[in-house]
């Protein structure tokens, strides 16, 4: 398999610019993520089934797909309500399944064989099914936020909703929002949403700031993308400006910069605009070619330099790389080496622990050592020798520490 900037699809692609617009149109696409459907289908499923168990989530609970009122087939002109002008029981909408059908599929699977172990109850008819099951949680689950504006519709239409905005006054009821991942500038938005009771995600989704270029590239792409989007709004970084930078097998999110996606455009080809992702449709040739492009990525960073495997795993070096680069918080890991958020949590106290970052996220001289050395071992160490009290023998100066 080869990476995105070596397929046909790539080069057709570049030819819609001029050539001094090459150098930024490739770095767009090299820093693009990937997350296959099986990898999104297991991430997911693990990251419900955590919240149970930790308690996170209290039973009954009912589940369903993170959908807003068109994605619940509503077209009225008045706010959708949960149980009075929709229900969770409408059907997904034909022309546009992918996420919600795919997150209807992990919960029916989930269902199917732990339902009654996690305390989940079927889809009601009514809002008096909720009243007589005595639902502690309602939890929305969805693929993706990039600006966190879907999430807040799906959790406000049942918070819209008088009896349940009661029973939430008195806790006896939980808004939950599960999805794999989200923006930081989602996570801030969802974070302070009031009708939001608690937020869950696998991991944080790679944007623009997480991409590690420097200041000129920065500028160079955010250019490209303005100058050559369809429309002009959002300086054709997609949604609300949010320059995704996180592709799903089932879907291109459209917080992704609209030169990836749209598909009319100024274009130099004789037929016209070529689409690297159509319509946020992910081509299969191109799907293959952004998993080689993941996979190349790891093994850069992880050759970079010998001895860079370790048994906090192999995230442990691009965390620490991450760490230089500014990185300084769990959600900025997690965007910038793009791993789970969980991980990125657990390396990062052990970078503390170990004494290679301060309280602080910045690295100490123990870990500038770590990162300039060519044999890297880091672990939980111990004292060895005799337990007795050590009386130096001479003090050392500061400079000799």
């Amino acid at each position: 398999m080869v990476p995105v900037i070596d397929t046909v699809e790539y080069r057709e692609w570049l030819a819609n610019f001029p050539t001094q617009y090459h150098p930024a149109a490739e770095l767009l696409v090299s820093a693009l993520h990937y997350l296959d459907e099986t990898t999104f289908r297991s991430n997911l499923t693990e990251q419900i089934l955590r919240d149970f168990s930790g308690a996170l989530i209290t039973p009954p609970a009912l589940v369903v797909p993170m959908r807003t009122g068109p994605e619940m087939g509503y077209r009225g002109p008045e706010r959708p309500v949960i149980f009075e002008n929709v229900l969770p029981r409408n059907a997904l909408p034909v022309p546009n399944t992918g996420s919600e059908a795919l997150c209807a599929n992990i919960i029916r699977n989930l269902g199917k064989g732990q339902a009654g172990e996690l305390g989940i109850i079927p889809l009601p008819r009514t809002l008096d099914d909720l009243r007589i099951r005595k639902v502690s949680s309602v939890v929305l689950i969805g693929d993706y936020a990039g600006s966190g504006s879907q999430a807040i519709e799906a959790a406000k239409i049942w918070t819209r909703n008088s009896s349940i905005r009661s029973w939430r006054s008195y806790k006896l009821i939980k808004i939950h929002v599960i999805v794999h991942s989200a923006s930081v500038t989602a996570r801030k938005a969802l974070d302070r949403e009031p009708s939001i009771d608690r937020l869950s995600t696998v991991g944080v989704a790679p944007d623009f700031d997480s991409a590690g270029w420097s200041e000129e590239q920065r500028r160079d792409v955010e250019d490209f993308c303005a100058r050559f989007a369809r429309r002009h709004h959002d300086n054709g970084l997609g949604w609300k400006g949010s320059a995704g930078l996180f592709v799903m097998q089932h879907k291109a999110p459209n917080n992704l910069p609209m030169v990836l996606w749209q598909t009319k455009g100024p274009s130099r080809r004789d037929n016209g605009w070529y689409s690297l992702l159509p319509d946020g449709r992910v081509p299969e040739h191109v799907g293959n070619a952004l998993t080689t492009q993941n996979q190349q990525r790891r093994e850069r960073s992880l050759s970079s330099s010998p001895g860079r495997e370790h048994a906090i795993g192999h995230a442990l070096w691009p965390v620490l790389d991450a760490v230089q680069q500014g990185a300084r918080t769990p959600d900025r890991v997690s965007a910038l080496v793009n791993i789970p958020l969980a991980h990125s949590t657990r390396v990062l106290a052990e970078l503390v622990d170990g004494g290679y970052l301060d309280a602080r996220g910045y690295l100490t001289d123990r870990g500038r050592r770590l990162l300039r050395s060519d044999v890297r071992p880091i672990g939980r160490y111990r004292l060895s020798g005799s337990d007795d009290p050590y009386y130096p023998q001479r003090l050392r100066r500061a400079g000799d520490i």
